[in-house]
């Protein structure tokens, strides 16, 4: 269960669960950060983006009382949503280091959680539950119930646990959709930082449309970005809007110290739905795979090498999508940084794309098997390139 930490924008990029270990017969190690681990490769398999640098931390402000028409104040928003928030207490096996003579280490997880359905479905972050042999669930009533682990969803940090629904009397909590969530919009997030059910912090939608690293280092697009206070705990709890909405699954945040600097992310509705719906269902999440990894070429950039805005392909995968439709990383010459004969992606089936993030984002609404069709500029000669899609790897 346990990760590397990632440098994301000068800062780490730390999932927010709580690990305890225990080493053969030794004590616990103390609450430490789970961190998403980047997988090795800088730029996995599918597609890749410059991540957008988290800005510094603003100011705290205290946060009025919403004062929109139909929306709640905080404290309405914790007594709505309160007895769907869960705490989840995870066990678990980590291979030990070679040259210990414990051998593997035991390992104990605390997480956030909120109630999806009636039937006992609770949704968290992978990184929760990554590796547990065990999942006991807390509710707000201080009902405890066992789970099991439904599914599991690395690429989207995503996981469905589910109890015995007569265990206790299940709250559900509304997704809805963050069409209409604007920044600095009132958000709160709510679940058990450091093991302190109940919890509930307030702040505003910092940003929309954030790009983090998921466990198994491939993008996770549209992310919240909030001030809310979110810390080491609160991973797989709620975003939730004015309305009382999940709007969010809060997992990470920016920290040089480790804990909370106002820098908070939080997986979208959308993402949250579509994935925890195929994992209920018990299908296999396919996403759709090109091959290749992108760097974006902004318009000063474009000026300067004298190529088109868009993205990049700065390297072509063996036997991939990519590599069959005979797409070109191209080679730097002449000490430049990027190599001005690469095939730059201009457009997704008609659609300008002017970044790494906006092709990403347009092959992501695919699926496998697709047909794109991929407006491409190589040495000043614009070509349109079709390319099915294939079935992105793990």
């Amino acid at each position: 269960m346990e990760g590397q930490q990632h440098r994301f924008g000068g800062r780490h990029l730390l999932a927010v669960a709580a690990l305890t270990a225990a080493v053969g017969s030794g004590i616990g190690a103390g609450v430490v950060a789970l961190a998403t681990d980047g997988g090795g490769d800088a730029t996995p398999a599918a597609l890749a983006s410059t991540a957008e640098p988290a800005p510094a931390p603003a100011a705290r402000t205290t946060v009025p009382v919403a004062d929109e028409a139909g929306a709640l104040s905080i404290g309405d928003i914790y007594e709505q949503a309160s007895g769907g928030v869960v705490e989840l207490s995870v066990t678990g096996t980590s291979p030990g280091d070679t040259f210990s003579p414990f051998g593997d280490q035991r390992t104990q997880a605390q997480g956030s959680g909120f109630v999806a359905d009636e039937d006992g479905n609770i949704v968290t972050n992978a990184h929760v539950v990554s590796g547990a042999d065990s999942v006991t669930v807390t509710f707000a009533n201080g009902d405890q119930a066992p789970a099991e682990v439904v599914g599991v969803d690395e690429s989207s940090d995503l996981a469905v646990v589910r109890v015995d629904p007569s265990a206790t009397d299940l709250q559900p909590l509304a997704v809805a959709t963050t069409d209409d969530l604007r920044i600095g919009d009132v958000v709160v997030a709510m679940g058990s930082p450091f093991g302190l059910e109940g919890t509930i912090t307030a702040g505003i939608v910092s940003a929309k449309g954030r790009t983090i690293d998921s466990p198994n280092g491939y993008p996770i697009q549209d992310a919240i970005q909030t001030d809310a206070a979110i810390n080491h705990g609160n991973s797989g709890g709620p975003l939730l809007d004015a309305n009382g909405d999940v709007v969010g699954v809060n997992a990470q945040i920016a920290s040089d110290s480790g804990g909370n600097e106002g820098v908070g992310f939080a997986i979208p509705a959308e993402t949250v739905t579509r994935v925890t719906q195929q994992l209920i269902a018990g299908e296999t999440i396919g996403r759709p795979y090109l091959g290749v990894s992108l760097v974006t070429v902004d318009q000063a950039t474009a000026e300067e090498l004298g190529i088109p805005q868009g993205a990049l392909i700065g390297e072509v995968k063996p036997s991939t999508p990519a590599a069959d439709a005979g797409l070109q990383a191209g080679t730097p010459t002449n000490g430049q940084t990027l190599p001005t004969d690469a095939d730059v992606v201009t457009a997704v089936d008609g659609e300008p794309v002017a970044s790494s993030d906006e092709l990403i984002a347009a092959i992501s609404g695919m699926q496998p098997g697709d047909t794109v069709t991929l407006t491409v500029s190589r040495s000043g000669e614009s070509r349109s390139v079709d390319v099915t899609l294939g079935t992105r790897p793990d």
